[in-house]
């Protein structure tokens, strides 16, 4: 009876030992834990590297770490930065790109301020013998048609050549004008493809934009206007428009500061952006004094050509209707700009002609004085 006594008090005093071992392991692994947490949740607000503690697995830091960009932190910046990206980059106004593999036409340097004045001569080189070039334009959002031309001015062998962009021969305008130059050497092809961007100088904004359509013409106080005998009296005709009772043909508007100088570059610019067809003008002179500009235009409307007196002076501008006919020019677009080169200089030796060209400058030189 001792003996099972002695055996019983032998296992409880293993179990005792065994149960107060557990307990001091189970005490210094918790000790442990808890340090290492606390050091972790130190490290990640105050930005020290929990990976120097030897404890980024279990911290999960690899995870969260701010230098992956993952936190909350990180993520908002990332978030800004595309935002950043995300702004819309400004478009090249002129590129160029080949479209074939054989590359043996180059043009020379462009810059957009080349094209201001809506007349530039697009020039370049070849690097092989070439036969011909041919050069093909379009702008989708242009009246103007799509036009293919062969130059006729470049002979096979010559190293260099030129193509006229000008908005009077319906080869430039606002918008995105596309060029493909084709050169042809035997067999091979080089093709070199032109994108010339050209926005308005007076685009703005859609609300802008339409308060200036709204100045474009100011009323025209026909109380303030002169009067004579010789070319009568003001007489309203719509749209901010009059006219003259004893010049027929004549429509003046009152378009402020916007006109024409005396120089050619600003009579041409000014016409571009008032047609968009081929014109030609000659005989520019100040209206009174240096006062203003007159010149005389012919340009083309559909089939017909117009010739045309225009003044501008003291904030007025006129145009005075003085012949038109038929023009029925074909082939291509530096073709029928001939034809018409043809007829300005036939309908100048007419000029002196017209005995209401000599009332319309009496009226316009006293509305310069």
């Amino acid at each position: 009876m001792y003996f099972f006594i002695f055996l019983i008090l032998e296992n409880m005093k293993k179990i005792f030992i065994i149960t107060t071992l557990i307990f001091a392991l189970t005490s210094c692994l918790n000790s442990t834990n808890t340090q290492d947490l606390d050091k972790a949740k130190s490290d990640l607000l105050h930005g020290t590297s929990s990976t120097n503690t030897g404890t980024t697995a279990s911290t999960g830091s690899t995870t969260d770490s701010s230098s992956t960009g993952t936190t909350s932190t990180g993520t908002s910046s990332t978030g800004t930065l595309s935002e950043t990206d995300k702004k819309e980059e400004t478009k090249n106004p002129i590129e160029t790109k080949y479209l074939t593999d054989e590359k043996f036409i180059e043009l020379d340097s462009l810059n957009i301020s080349d094209f201001a004045s809506m007349e530039k001569e697009i020039t370049g080189k070849t690097t092989e013998n070439v036969d011909k070039i041919i050069v093909s334009f379009s702008n989708p959002t242009s009246k103007f048609p799509s036009d293919t031309f062969q130059l006729k001015k470049f002979k096979a062998g010559d190293k260099t050549f030129l193509y006229r962009a000008f908005q009077k021969y319906e080869t430039l305008d606002y918008g995105e004008n596309t060029y493909t130059f084709e050169a042809y050497s035997g067999t091979k092809v080089s093709k070199l493809e032109l994108k010339v961007n050209i926005e308005k100088k007076d685009e703005k904004k859609d609300g802008d934009k339409k308060e200036d359509d709204k100045k474009t013409t100011e009323p025209i106080q026909t109380g303030k206007l002169p009067t004579s005998s010789v070319f009568g009296n003001p007489v309203e005709i719509g749209n901010g428009k009059v006219t003259y009772s004893d010049i027929k043909g004549l429509e003046i508007e009152n378009i402020g500061e916007k006109g024409p100088t005396n120089s050619s570059d600003s009579v041409t610019e000014f016409m571009n952006s008032k047609y968009k067809s081929i014109f030609y003008w000659n005989t520019k002179r100040p209206v009174v004094g240096d006062k203003g500009v007159s010149y005389f235009v012919v340009r083309v409307e559909g089939n017909k050509y117009l010739y045309e007196k225009h003044y501008y002076v003291g904030g007025y501008y006129g145009v005075l209707s003085l012949e038109q006919g038929d023009f029925n020019a074909t082939g291509t677009v530096e073709e029928k700009a001939k034809a018409l080169s043809e007829l300005n200089t036939t309908l100048r030796e007419k000029n002196a002609t017209f005995s209401k060209v000599k009332i319309a400058n009496i009226l316009f030189e006293s509305l310069g004085k």
